[in-house]
């Protein structure tokens, strides 16, 4: 499930396990988060010492911020959960250590077998890497055609291509490693891309207002999401994604899509 940060992705997660867990469905179902898979914070520090000069690489977020070995290891392990009687755990992020840059909790999730569903929310899963020529004459348009879901000024201008590159590169290693687990695809898309300012500071304040203030000023939510919109405007733009598929004949790799088109109040304005 693919939504991104703010739209209530990881509610309607748990809303659609607590309901195919209760009658007169009666099914097993896990949900676990992609967030709780990214680098320690340690390796979060290594990972922008080494990329000095990608600032979309400096903090937790964009492809290459999350450990794919232990993902893969882990769905891996979810797999085969029904071949034996053996149950799991995983590991889980808190956001709101290190002043919201986030670290590795202490405690892991349970998950239980036998089970019927297993679900993954993560605000870029489904989304494809595309060709670097692609990428590189989408980059250069001052006003890229097709536009993305959001009005200028572009996030993605703001770095160089060969970090935009970069990251593509990332997820290509989690398109060919994490996706071929997944029959479905469930995209939730906003309207515009630019509600995400406002949904992700409304999840960042409420979740202060529970932990005793714990996490990012509003600044630093502004700054927080700006590290993401290049991957908006670029992966996640549908028409630039279409004209690639139409022209190259690709398809999202043999997985059944549903795609909910939200307004900036979450409601469902298309399916």
């Amino acid at each position: 499930m693919q939504g991104p940060q703010g739209a209530g992705k990881s509610t309607l997660a748990a809303s659609l396990q607590a309901l195919l867990q209760d009658q007169p469905y009666g099914l097993n179902v896990a949900v676990v988060s992609l967030d709780d898979f990214y680098l320690t914070h340690q390796g979060l520090v290594d990972l922008a010492d080494e990329h000095p000069e990608n600032k979309l690489l400096h903090g937790r977020g964009q492809p290459g911020t999350h450990d794919v070995p232990l993902l893969k290891n882990t769905l891996r392990a979810i797999s085969h959960i029904n071949d034996s009687d053996n149950d799991l755990s995983t590991t889980t992020t808190t956001s709101s250590l290190f002043n919201g840059q986030g670290d590795r909790a202490p405690l892991s999730i349970q998950i239980e077998g036998p089970l019927d569903i297993f679900i993954l929310e993560g605000w870029s899963l489904g989304f494809r890497p595309l060709p670097p020529a692609t990428l590189e004459s989408y980059h250069a348009q001052p006003s890229p055609i097709p536009p993305p879901s959001r009005p200028p000024p572009y996030k993605m201008h703001d770095h160089p291509l060969a970090a935009i590159i970069q990251i593509n590169a990332n997820l290509r290693t989690i398109s060919q490693e994490v996706y071929p687990f997944f029959p479905l695809h469930v995209v939730i898309r906003p309207r515009s891309y630019d509600y995400v300012y406002a949904w992700r500071l409304e999840q960042e304040r409420q979740m202060k207002a529970l932990n005793g203030g714990r996490g990012m000023e509003d600044e630093e939510v502004r700054r927080f999401v700006d590290r993401y919109m290049p991957a908006y405007e670029v992966w996640g733009n549908e028409a630039l994604r279409a004209g690639l598929e139409a022209e190259e004949g690709e398809e999202a790799g043999g997985r059944e899509v549903l795609e909910l088109v939200f307004d900036e109040e979450r409601r469902v304005v298309q399916s």
